[in-house]
């Protein structure tokens, strides 16, 4: 039988056999890994006002979903509030109703792919992907889906 690649849902299994703690950074590795962004944030969402970090993979994925949530304006509060992916192919391009640009707030980040989580039509949160070096990242063209088609291979 054929050895088969990790994916995705393999990692999510083990990271649920893990432990709680473990899986939103399990998560946030997997999807890095797997769509080729360099950093990752995981935020629980019960309400705007109540935005909860589970998991950073370093300090700036932390600073990028603070500076959203706290000014309530972003790609990760769009997607989450939504409930449809959010995909910023250039964080200069991205439209700021709120403050300074978000490209000054998350130095070095080039594009932002931020996935929302919901229950229903209910909001629960958002994993948020940030890219700091050229990947292949693009909108999906197929009519069914409204989230990008990515390629983890870069630049």
């Amino acid at each position: 039988m054929p050895e088969e690649s990790p994916s995705i849902v393999h990692d999510v299994s083990v990271a649920a056999a893990v432990g709680r703690r473990a899986l939103p950074n399990r998560l946030c590795t997997a999807f890095t890994q797997s769509l080729g962004a360099q950093r990752a944030a995981l935020s629980w969402l019960p309400r705007l006002e109540h935005w909860q970090l589970l998991h950073a993979t370093d300090e700036p994925a932390l600073q990028a979903e603070a500076a959203q949530f706290t000014r309530a304006d972003g790609p990760s509060v769009s997607a989450a509030l939504g409930m449809r992916p959010v995909f910023v192919p250039d964080l200069r391009d991205y439209p700021c109703r709120t403050g300074p640009p978000l490209y000054e707030e998350l130095p070095g980040t080039r594009r932002v792919l931020a996935l929302p989580l919901h229950a229903g039509h209910t909001p629960v949160g958002v994993l948020c992907l940030y890219y700091t070096e050229r990947a292949d990242v693009t909108p999906s063209t197929s009519p069914t889906r409204s989230a990008p088609s990515l390629s983890p291979s870069t630049r």
